[in-house]
């Protein structure tokens, strides 16, 4: 499969009983849903505006955060070596804002 993820920013945003993944122009990208105390949340996208492959590769890539935030952890583990370099301060000041971005939901 060639298909790309919808490309970003995408941008989190809660509701009354949902938080919401959208895309740079507000198009819902997926849904998660539920009360976490009495069953787990589930994860809902119906974007029709999106191709089947485009759906499938924005799943891949949701699937991915937890192993992508460890990488970007264990690049961190390097700072010290990868900060005397121009191009290792840019790996760290990238790692980090996208670090906050999927902690705390902002992003650079």
């Amino acid at each position: 499969m060639n298909a790309q993820h919808t490309p970003g920013p995408w941008f989190a945003a809660t509701g009354s009983s949902s938080y919401d993944i959208a895309d740079q122009d507000g198009r819902l990208l997926a849904r998660l849903w539920g009360d976490k105390g009495n069953y787990p949340l589930s994860q809902f996208a119906d974007a029709s505006y999106l191709t089947h492959d485009e759906h499938v590769a924005n799943a891949l890539l949701m699937a991915a955060g937890p192993h992508l935030v460890h990488a970007l952890e264990r690049i961190l583990r390097y700072e010290d070596e990868l900060s005397a370099s121009s191009w290792g301060l840019a790996i760290i000041s990238h790692a980090k804002s996208a670090l906050v971005s999927a902690r705390q939901g902002s992003h650079a």
